[in-house]
């Protein structure tokens, strides 16, 4: 039987171990704002925000039963960032039009080098794209067999561009992009801080309108297999353990150079795509999810498709069951409305590919 005094320690502890709780959501809100160079521990608390946020949950069912009066402080900082939980989970997305002829289809996509250099899976995922047919298909971690350059396209699209500036071993590697629509321009971005991350963008001619169209491939954390195990095994082994412990510093450095890179990257394409003489779509690989200062630069100027048109959590790459985010986005003009934004659970790649139908608006085109 628990005593009083019990009862009133457990409440002691809980009461700790939720301020400590609201101290890291109020953090992973700070997120957005603080770059992670300024502080690499609110920029993890933004990458951490969904498990946060459920363990602040938590403390307020539990409250309801202990202490409801402690559960309205909790209640209240949850209701805080209320604004920003449509960019973890949409209830209802937006479906297409009756009329879909003004609407047009883009797909973004990291396919891991198909797989890890895998035949099976580039067929897999190959026959996806065709199966769904999207209008611009953007492609990152593209890989192929240098000899096989001059061979024929099997996605068979009309237009299209390979940047692969990457060569080893007889393969090339880097990023493609097709497309239904004519492509009158293209350039690439390189990044002065990475080897293996770049941009590459074309105009495409939209009917009357050139569209250019960002491919983008943002800072890697670069997981290698030892930390993927590390992330399957953890829930099984000790916490303290001593393997435990140096696998998370490990992974954790990981983290923070990815962080600290994506920065000057960012920095580099929102200019770029601020002086495009055209209307931009972004599609890419970002490695960085809502709670970023990666994710605040873009979204001051553009749309995120998911937000406005998605519908779920939209995770879009998966380490284990436990642990998922959602890193790949299609951004767009304001001047587009999006539609039916769907991630295709393919389990071909470490990443899932998205997709959007795009409507030029012609209420705000006049405005």
């Amino acid at each position: 039987m628990v005593s009083k005094k019990d009862f009133s320690i457990l409440n002691i502890i809980f009461l700790i171990i939720n301020i400590l709780s609201i101290i890291l959501l109020i953090m992973s809100y700070l997120s957005n704002y603080i770059k992670p160079t300024t502080s690499f521990w609110v920029a993890f608390c933004g990458l951490a925000y969904p498990y946060i946020l459920i363990i602040n949950v938590l403390f307020v069912i539990i409250w309801l039963f202990r202490k409801k009066r402690y559960a309205f402080f909790t209640l209240a900082v949850i209701l805080f960032g209320f604004s920003s939980l449509h960019r973890l989970y949409k209830f209802k997305g937006t479906a297409l039009p009756s009329d879909t002829t003004q609407t047009f289809s883009v797909m973004s996509y990291n396919v891991q080098a198909f797989g890890g250099f895998d035949y099976q899976k580039k067929s897999q995922i190959e026959d996806h794209i065709r199966q769904k047919c999207p209008d611009i298909v953007c492609i990152q971690e593209y890989w192929q067999k240098k000899s096989a350059k001059n061979k024929k396209d099997t996605l068979k699209y009309p237009y299209s561009v390979l940047y692969l500036p990457l060569v080893k071993d007889k393969n090339e590697y880097g990023m493609a992009l097709y497309s239904i629509y004519p492509i009158v321009n293209q350039g690439h971005i390189e990044f002065s801080n990475s080897k293996g991350n770049f941009a590459h963008y074309v105009d495409v001619l939209l009917e009357e309108d050139t569209v250019r169209i960002y491919n983008i491939h943002l800072q890697s954390i670069h997981l290698g297999k030892k930390d993927y195990q590390f992330a399957n095994e953890i829930l099984v082994n000790h916490f303290w353990q001593e393997p435990i412990k140096s696998n998370s510093k490990r992974i954790l450095r990981k983290v923070k150079n990815g962080m600290d890179k994506r920065i000057s990257q960012t920095d580099t394409l929102i200019k770029h795509i601020q002086q495009s003489p055209h209307k931009v779509i972004v599609c890419g690989d970002f490695n960085d999810t809502p709670w970023s200062y990666t994710y605040r630069k873009f979204s001051q100027h553009l749309n995120d498709s998911f937000v406005k048109s998605g519908k779920g959590f939209g995770n879009t790459m998966k380490i284990n069951k436990l642990f998922s985010f959602r890193i790949d986005y299609v951004f767009c003009d304001p001047l587009f409305e999006s539609y039916a934004f769907a991630v295709d659970t393919l389990n071909a790649s470490d990443h899932f590919p998205v997709s959007v139908h795009l409507k030029k608006n012609i209420k705000k085109l006049i405005l």
